[in-house]
């Protein structure tokens, strides 16, 4: 393997800092590269090994590699016609290939080893102690707790961990990205406004990892106090993998725990056999668990797509061979960017509107007549986000679309239901007060 060595002598105000032997290729896993005043990590060093690929185009340079083919020429003017290339011009030419070979592998391979900035030379020796907090922002992490959602728990937590240090303590933070940009020291502000930036990731991470990024960490300048923190739910599959045992001088793990609550939910359901036939009564099976101390009789309902599946079954085949004029629609459950052209009817103003859960309520109207005026909005925020309620106005009468919420889910629900049936009521009052015929 060919390096390249140079020795740097690093001073401040004509006082010697630090020498540094530097190579272009350091096997042991870090390079450190002296510019302005920083130093330069890799977050996977074990890919730099790959840079003696370089040695490939070196060795075809070289040697040369070329076949020769002898070419008979029946007619010697044939030859004036092959232009002459210098030796000088070829030799220029092979080696700008050989210096575009090499870039391009040094290229890939430190975009594998993913390099960064880790802070100042002049920083490397100091009593600054160092805290690493590993904040989980795995799905899981949206599970309500009792001030929010995990995530939002677990970011308040860290950073009230890190305004109990003083302002010289560097911080860095993790989650499950884990990528190059987390292996930096932060000051304090930056790492608070890094902690409000942390957002739900599709990625898991188990505590294997995570202490092994926060030891990476520690062993680059063991003689500073360090501290870690993990914030996390702790789900089962964090636990997988042999733990990295004595790895760091001081680990403080933090459990967000939700409370206990009765809880009433569907396991799991599946149909009695594995195939679809059409026109064909199914089976669906329901495994209910309930981990609560009462036992009582609950009603189970399926909905299934809404407008999707009365299309299926025929619905707009019906509408158009009955052109009704005016029609409407509850429980549409579409939002507004699934609709398609089967979906709007022509000859007909069409008026969806979505609830802003996905799969969820929605009402519509299908008109001939276009109306003078449409109103989707009772000013009731339980009405607003779940799309209950479309009125269409035309001249002398009106038509309301409306779907009631249903209580047989439980109290809560039915106390929803009924507090927005007392303000339905006071909506009704003042459609009373006008002159005009309601549908």
């Amino acid at each position: 393997m060919f390096s390249t060595y140079k020795v740097i002598t690093v001073t401040e105000n004509n006082k010697k800092l630090a020498t540094f032997k530097l190579s272009c290729i350091d096997v042991a896993g870090i390079v450190y590269l002296v510019s302005l005043g920083f130093r330069m990590s890799f977050v996977f060093p074990q890919f730099l090994w790959a840079l003696g690929l370089i040695a490939i185009p070196i060795i075809i340079h070289l040697f040369n590699f070329r076949k020769y083919t002898n070419i008979y020429f029946s007619n010697v003017k044939f030859l004036k016609e092959v232009k002459e290339e210098t030796k000088k011009r070829s030799t220029l030419k092979h080696l700008l290939i050989l210096a575009m070979r090499i870039l391009a592998i040094t290229c890939l391979v430190l975009a594998f080893a993913q390099p960064y900035i880790s802070g100042k030379l002049n920083d490397l020796k100091t009593d600054k102690q160092v805290v690493s907090i590993y904040v989980d922002n795995s799905f899981s992490m949206d599970s309500e707790g009792t001030d929010g959602s995990f995530l939002d728990m677990g970011k308040q937590m860290a950073i009230e961990i890190a305004n109990k240090y003083d302002e010289s303590t560097q911080f860095n933070l993790l989650s499950n990205e884990l990528n190059g940009n987390q292996m930096r020291l932060l000051n304090k502000q930056n790492f608070i406004d890094a902690c409000t930036e942390i957002e739900l990731s599709p990625q898991s991470r188990t505590v294997n990892e995570v202490v092994k990024r926060q030891s990476e960490i520690f062993k680059k300048d063991p003689e500073r106090s360090f501290h870690a923190y993990v914030i996390s739910d702790f789900q089962k599959n964090m636990f997988e993998g042999d733990y990295v045992k004595d790895s760091l001088p001081e680990l403080t793990a933090v459990h967000l725990k939700a409370d206990e609550r009765n809880n009433l939910f569907i396991d799991s359901c599946w149909f009695e056999t594995p195939l679809r036939k059409v026109n064909e009564i199914e089976v669906l099976k329901v495994r209910v668990g309930n981990y609560s101390d009462s036992t009582r009789s609950v009603k189970l309902s399926l909905n299934a797509n809404g407008i999707r599946a009365a299309s299926r079954k025929g619905f707009f085949a019906w509408l158009d061979k009955n052109q009704p004029d005016i029609i409407c629609l509850q429980e549409t459950r579409i939002q507004i960017e699934q609709l398609i052209e089967d979906y709007l009817p022509k000859g007909y103003h069409n008026t969806y509107i979505e609830a802003e859960k996905k799969g969820y309520s929605g009402v519509a109207i299908f008109s001939k007549q276009v109306p003078n005026e449409i109103i989707s909005s009772l000013q009731y925020p339980l009405s607003d986000q779940e799309g209950r309620y479309l009125q269409y106005d035309f001249d002398g009468f009106s038509v309301i679309s409306l779907y009631l919420p249903s209580g047989s889910s439980g109290d809560e629900r039915q106390d929803v239901k009924y507090q927005f049936l007392d303000h339905f009521e006071a909506h009704l009052k003042k459609l009373l007060q006008e002159n005009r015929e309601f549908i």
